[in-house]
């Protein structure tokens, strides 16, 4: 009990420094678990929309990108490229063939296959492995590659050009069995009857790549125009999409195999002539891979799975890149990752709240401290005016409510000194007049009214004038010496109740008050004080008078009606009056 009553009587710069602790706390702490609780919902309900985002924009990339392709092929079968009879006229399509390579840079390259057998294919000599193959010059830029399947001995002529389409040397002849007639990408496209065919993976002949063509063959002259597209590129295609950095990307064909890896490049489980094989999920040898592999199944979904610790977002939509492919594209990311920024700005959120709370702490105290260390001062003063000490002063401290609380004080101090003085000085006067005239002077001055008036009971039917004091006038013309008791006026009623009462000068009876009304040239205010003695019973009354709109008199009735205590006695210390009898008296007639 004593420990909570020491508790209770902390200093005040304790209770407020812990009370305004623990409001920043809980404000601190509601705002930090607020956001945590709003961020994470955000981030929950924006994942599946950042992570569709993410597809689409991955989507309209590749889309971007190998659309074109089924473009290039159906413009080039409006040349005359598909009716071109020899070498000569098939070159004289090649700008247009380069320009297209140029801006495709997906194309490994473009080539015509002939009803009689012939092949005319343009490459581009885009890296090492294909300068090495065709053994081709440094400066070259594409291999023109024609074949005459009539001629006899079957030919391959081979030219190099440089990026300007400037022969780099002359012709080669090769020996070659090739006949495009019997190539997998010749006979899909005569099945298709004039629509684009996309080839499942299989392997180049010439340059011993895997990758898949885009082909159409020309209903008017039998002609196959082909685009061919290598895994390389596919794979460099998906490297460089714009994902996250945990994120998985990969193209997948419609017997589940890997054409493409953002992670990988050997996606080749084994190559021959008349088949290949690409690896799928599980071959990967990723566990991530592995315990997605049995995901796809040729529909397009969104799931989630949880692997070492964190939860991805997976989806699994199907790409049109080019007209019947089937092609799918499968995004695999964390939840860490699709909301970086998200969980950024949480960490850093809480981070400021905290430096924001640890900040606010010492602050807090300080700012208690000062508003604590004048109210100390206060106490101080207090005492020393309990010490009847009053001399104190105060500046001002820039609190308002502390430095009313010191103008008040102050105020208290001067009035007990006002008082304390004026009673010493009016007990050393010698007789009563002398005293009653000059408590009238003092509390003139003191109490900054117009005039002050001592009326002393003579009798039990009239009060006689004992002091007074207006300033610039004389008195004695404008104060009557006696006032009846019987007369209705504010100094008789207030004798006769003991109360101090109010109110206006010219409400009186000019009997009362003789011509005081008429040296005044504005309404003024009477304010009467009894004077009691040492019982209680009225011995005379004291009137101040003031203007009426002033305060004056209404600010210092405490301080008149406790100098009137001791005047009671002080001035005429040997009368006293039964007020019942002389009530009966009064009234009786």
């Amino acid at each position: 009990m004593n420990s909570w009553h020491r508790l209770r009587r902390c200093p005040i710069h304790l209770h407020i420094s812990t009370l305004a602790v623990l409001l920043v706390l809980i404000l601190g702490g509601s705002l930090g678990i607020y956001n945590y609780h709003q961020t994470r919902q955000l981030i929950n309900s924006a994942s599946g929309d950042y992570l569709e985002q993410l597809r689409l924009n991955v989507e309209l990339e590749f889309q971007r990108s190998y659309e074109p392709v089924a473009q290039t092929v159906n413009l080039l079968l409006q040349t005359k490229l598909t009716t071109a009879k020899n070498m000569s006229a098939r070159l004289r399509t090649l700008p247009l063939l380069a320009a297209a390579l140029e801006n495709r840079p997906e194309l490994t390259a473009l080539e015509v296959g002939y009803a009689n057998g012939d092949f005319f294919i343009v490459r581009v000599m885009n890296d090492d492995h294909m300068r090495e193959v065709f053994s081709a010059p440094k400066q070259a830029m594409y291999a023109v590659d024609n074949i005459r399947f009539a001629r006899k001995p079957r030919r391959i002529q081979r030219l190099f050009f440089d990026e300007n389409l400037v022969p780099l040397g002359p012709s080669e002849y090769l020996p070659t069995e090739y006949d495009p007639r019997k190539r997998g990408w010749f006979e899909l496209a005569a099945e298709g009857r004039g629509e684009g065919k996309l080839t499942d993976p299989y392997l180049y002949f010439f340059i011993r790549k895997v990758g898949v063509t885009y082909t159409r063959i020309s209903t008017v002259d039998a002609a196959v125009i082909a685009g061919d597209i290598s895994l390389d590129m596919l794979a460099k295609s998906v490297q460089q999409q714009r994902i996250s950095p945990n994120s998985h990307l990969l193209i997948l064909d419609k017997n589940r195999q890997v054409l493409a890896y953002n992670r990988s490049d050997n996606l080749v489980s084994s190559a021959t002539e008349n088949e290949v094989k690409l690896k799928t999920l599980a071959d990967l040898q990723h566990p991530l891979m592995s315990r997605v592999s049995s995901l796809p199944d040729g529909t397009d979904k969104t799931f989630s799975i949880s692997f070492q610790g964190d939860t991805w977002q997976g989806q699994l939509k199907t790409l049109t890149p080019i007209p019947e492919a089937e092609f799918q594209l499968l995004l695999l990311t964390p939840e860490n990752d699709l909301l970086a920024e998200a969980y950024r700005i949480r960490k850093e959120g809480g981070i400021i709240i905290l430096v924001l709370l640890l900040v606010a702490l010492p602050l807090t105290w300080l700012m208690t401290r000062r508003l604590a260390l004048p109210l100390v001062d206060l106490i101080e003063h207090g005492r020393e005016i309990k010490r009847f000490r009053f001399d104190n002063s105060f500046a001002d401290t820039g609190i308002a409510e502390v430095d009313d609380l010191h103008h008040v004080l102050d105020d208290m101090q001067h009035n007990f000194d006002d008082l304390f003085g004026l009673l010493k000085r009016t007990t050393s006067h010698p007789d009563g007049v002398a005293r009653a005239r000059y408590v009238c002077s003092e509390l003139q001055r003191l109490v900054q009214c117009d005039g002050v008036m001592i009326y002393l009971a003579r009798d039990e039917q009239n009060l006689s004038l004992a002091a007074g004091h207006f300033p610039g006038m004389r008195t004695a013309e404008y104060l009557e010496a006696t006032i009846p008791l019987q007369l209705d006026s504010l100094l008789s009623r207030s004798y006769l109740s003991s109360d101090t009462l109010e109110g206006p000068l010219s409400a009186e009876d000019p009997l009362v008050i003789g011509g005081l009304k008429a040296h005044f040239n504005r309404e003024m205010c009477m304010l009467v004080v009894p004077l009691l003695n040492a019982r209680g019973a009225a011995v005379g009354v004291m009137t101040l008078l003031a203007p009426l709109e002033q305060d004056t008199c209404v600010e210092k009735l405490s301080f008149c009606e406790a100098l009137a205590g001791f005047l009671g006695g002080i001035l005429l210390p040997e009368r006293s009056r039964d007020k019942p009898l002389i009530h009966k008296h009064l009234t009786s007639g």
